[in-house]
């Protein structure tokens, strides 16, 4: 099971951490830009995700969609896992992982000011056959109990 944990852990840490450091300065006044900045700032999130991801991936994971909205300070993205061996995976095993992603991620958020923002992202995780296997939320509210 742990080449799941490697797999899952390895594609979303790494595109989580370019996409939070992506916001760059302008998440640091998200709050007081017009909504054609937050925007841009929620968009350089989405995209510093899918830079990091296609370089982690590969062929083991797709994104099927990406979506932003300033109205709910929202980024959302859908991950496809192409490896077969995810299909079969057992769901304790799925849960620990995702645990584990929220955890590192609410601390790379909590640390990049997003949390205080109020910026979601969420992450939505697929098995090959597109059946749901798990989302990681980061916000205030599922972050709280892995801030000290």
């Amino acid at each position: 099971m742990k080449w799941i944990i490697g797999i899952i852990s390895a594609v979303i840490a790494f595109s989580t951490m370019a996409s939070l450091t992506g916001g760059g300065n302008r998440l640091a006044n998200y709050d007081t830009l017009d909504d054609a900045s937050q925007q841009e700032v929620l968009d350089n999130i989405a995209n510093g995700f899918k830079a990091g991801f296609n370089l982690t991936a590969g062929k083991r994971a797709e994104i099927t969609q990406i979506y932003t909205d300033t109205s709910y300070d929202l980024v959302s993205i859908s991950v496809k896992y192409n490896d077969e061996r995810i299909e079969t995976a057992p769901a304790d095993a799925i849960e620990k992982t995702r645990q584990m992603l929220t955890k590192q991620t609410c601390k790379l958020a909590n640390k990049q000011k997003m949390l205080e923002r109020g910026i979601t992202m969420r992450i939505r995780m697929h098995r090959p056959s597109g059946a749901r296997m798990g989302t990681v939320q980061v916000d205030p509210e599922h972050c709280a109990r892995y801030i000290t």
